[in-house]
């Protein structure tokens, strides 16, 4: 006869082989899951169904999933999880970005607010915020949103007048001649002031309108007749349609010069950006602008059309790269009879940001234009042909959400076949900048 005893020692034999084997497929898919082997991890977990349920099982399998793309998958693993363990915060922020990878904006956002609220460490505080910033802006589908900043800081200019370094060159038909001291590259340290804003406003399903607008300031510490001014007003709308955005904007510029206005733009520009994949988009821009100078230099009033193409690439790696390409051709034709100062220009920029960190960016830029001027200087008698180059730098450190700081190199060198307009420079500047979102 069997007693209560050897009843209980049975079931137990067949009982543990089960939870064993159970046990030792969540360890095999965690294994899988810390190795970074994520699709095996998933079609280890497709393969062992009978295991949904298990605590241990849901978790790392839900991992798994949302990263191979199945986020329903993923997600109804992690919500059986958190039934069981709601305080384990690394399953809650796995989940929010699953619900933000499928659109759930409003049970992201819920879910991302919880564990911000649990004051968790700076790198995933601000790993969330960036999240929260991305559903905002998606919201600017549906919703009216607006981001404003300010922005303040310093730095020194190498050629604040984009001079020359010699006072004394050789020039066309004018043999050797001397400049004079304004005219020869001048140094000096500036302050930099800047501000503006954007606000969003969804008209209909996909279509939006937006108004912006921002000033800068570069405030010299010594040669203040180059201090500089510069305000941009542009308003317009947006289009999103599946896979393709289109964008048209009025534009309007005003460049200040010591105090004086010296040079009005007003355009109108168009541009149709196509996503290809979650990775890849291609982008394609025309414009129009008026160039209205001032004074004594309202001869170079002209026309410019413009048209532009780019390519943005997100690469693999762990800084999590992302390439952005981009050409452009222009023609300014002057409207005062001065074919000389119309010209032809054509260049390029190639981009790469990085993110060693969660607050840490770094954008590394170079930008190359050629300039080929539409008839013979009337005084050299040669017709000017200009190639610039620029190389730009900058680190960008995160302080929280709202506050981040930015340093910023640029080396600058442009040629000429008239020496007169030739000059190098280089400029740095750190900037603390505050945003409201």
């Amino acid at each position: 006869m069997f007693t209560f005893k050897a009843i209980t020692v049975v079931v137990l034999l067949f009982l543990l082989p089960g939870a064993a084997r159970s046990a030792s497929i969540a360890q095999d898919l965690k294994n899988l899951v810390e190795q970074g082997k994520l699709s095996d991890a998933y079609q280890l977990g497709q393969a062992h169904p009978d295991q949904l349920g298990d605590p241990d099982f849901d978790f790392f399998y839900g991992l798994a999933a949302v990263e191979s793309g199945r986020l329903g998958e993923g997600v109804l693993a992690l919500e059986r999880y958190l039934l069981n363990f709601p305080a384990n915060d690394r399953a809650r922020l796995e989940l929010a970005r699953a619900y933000f990878l499928l659109g759930e904006d409003a049970r992201a956002r819920d879910e991302f607010v919880s564990i911000r609220e649990k004051n968790p460490p700076p790198q995933i505080l601000l790993t969330i915020d960036r999240y929260l910033d991305a559903i905002r802006i998606r919201q600017g589908r549906y919703e009216t949103t607006s981001r404003f900043y300010v922005e303040a800081g310093f730095g020194r200019d190498s050629n604040v007048n984009s001079g020359m370094a010699s006072s004394s060159l050789n020039l066309p038909t004018l043999g050797n001649v001397f400049v004079s001291p304004s005219g020869t590259r001048l140094a000096d340290k500036f302050f930099h002031f800047a501000g503006g804003g954007i606000v969003t406003k969804p008209v209909a399903p996909g279509i939006s309108v937006f108004f912006s607008g921002d000033a800068t300031l570069k405030n010299f510490e010594s040669e203040t007749a180059f201090n500089q001014g510069i305000a941009n007003l542009s308003g317009g709308a947006t289009w999103l349609k599946e896979d393709d955005i289109y964008r048209a904007a009025l534009t309007f510029n005003r460049a200040i010069i010591e105090n004086d206005n010296y040079r009005d733009v007003s355009g109108i520009s168009a541009d149709w950006i196509r996503k290809l994949n979650q990775q890849q988009s291609v982008t394609t821009s025309i414009s129009y602008a008026l160039l209205d100078y001032q004074g004594a230099n309202s001869v170079r009033n002209a026309g410019i059309t413009g048209l532009g193409l780019g390519l943005r690439q997100v690469l693999s790696g762990q800084w999590q790269p992302v390439l952005s390409v981009s050409g452009n051709y222009a023609q300014e034709r002057n409207q005062e009879s001065r074919p000389d100062l119309g010209r032809d220009l054509y260049g390029g920029n190639v981009q790469i940001n990085f993110s060693p960190g969660a607050e840490w960016g770094i954008n590394l830029g170079y930008t190359m234009s050629k300039s080929r001027y539409g008839s013979a200087d009337p005084l050299m008698l040669v017709t000017r042909a200009d190639s610039y180059q620029s190389v730009d730098i900058a680190l960008i450190r995160l302080i929280d959400r709202h506050w981040s700081v930015r340093a910023e190199v640029s080396k600058i060198k442009n040629t000429s076949n008239i020496a007169l307009y030739e000059f190098n420079k280089d400029v740095f500047a750190v900037k603390l900048r505050h945003e409201w979102k």
